[in-house]
């Protein structure tokens, strides 16, 4: 839940008018730029899930009462699909954000921020639905249940788009009143897992197969990866585009 934002080289920073995507003038190339939104997105989310996974695991195990691993392998138990499903949807909804938001003479459709949340959630759950449901799966050392998969796929996206508008407003309006990247990720991702942790609790319990008891069990924790997997996340990619495609364009 994204970073084709560039705070740092948007032309406005009204959240109401602004579109997330920077408007480059030294750029022609769209489709490049909607390649890159989904390149910086996936590396980004690879980075952030790679230091977040443990806590990840502690919050799946709590939602579904089964005892935590007791060691750092089965705390990262199903990190490899973790990180495939982050990097995978993450790139999806930062590159259909920023084309949703961009105006149309740049390539988009110019939508409002809350419209362009809530859409870019579909294209993202067709992937992160079935991959978050089999990590769980793992991470619960169950067998792939396709039937399971389909019903937490269709929760997954009852969570994504308030979680989506909810995300995306708190981070664009932290950067419009001067917060950074890192704070401005935390307090988006903080947000999203008070709002939709009841949901996601549900998800979890009909992916493990379990009877839907929605809750605020373990939402500290949940609260505590989630916005610190936003911080990381924006902050990383944040660097990439400052770092990366900048040396890359001023090269050309």
């Amino acid at each position: 839940f994204f970073f084709g934002f560039q705070h740092n080289r948007m032309q406005a920073a009204v959240v109401d008018q602004a579109p997330s995507f920077a408007v480059q003038s030294v750029r022609s190339d769209r489709k490049g730029e909607r390649l890159e939104s989904f390149a910086f997105g996936a590396l980004s989310a690879v980075c952030a899930t790679i230091l977040t996974h443990p806590v990840d695991t502690l919050v799946v195990h709590r939602q579904t009462g089964k005892p935590r691993p007791t060691n750092l392998r089965g705390m990262y138990r199903g990190g490899a699909m973790a990180c495939l499903q982050n990097g995978l949807t993450f790139g999806i909804l930062f590159g259909s954000y920023d084309f949703f938001r961009a105006p149309s003479e740049h390539g988009g459709l110019g939508m409002a921020l809350v419209p362009g949340a809530a859409m870019a959630a579909f294209p993202e759950t067709i992937a992160r639905g079935p991959l978050e449901a089999v990590k769980n799966m793992v991470q619960l050392q169950q067998r792939i249940n396709l039937r399971r998969v389909a019903k937490a796929s269709g929760v997954m996206l009852c969570r994504e788009v308030p979680g989506n508008i909810a995300y995306f407003t708190t981070y664009e309006m932290a950067r419009a009143h001067g917060a950074g990247a890192l704070v401005s990720g935390a307090l988006a991702g903080v947000t999203f897992a008070f709002l939709t942790f009841p949901i996601d609790t549900i998800r979890t319990q009909v992916a493990a197969g379990q009877r839907p008891r929605p809750s605020y069990r373990g939402v500290s924790g949940f609260a505590l990866r989630i916005g610190g997997y936003g911080a990381l996340m924006f902050a990383f990619n944040e660097f990439l585009w400052e770092r990366v495609a900048g040396h890359v364009w001023e090269d050309k």
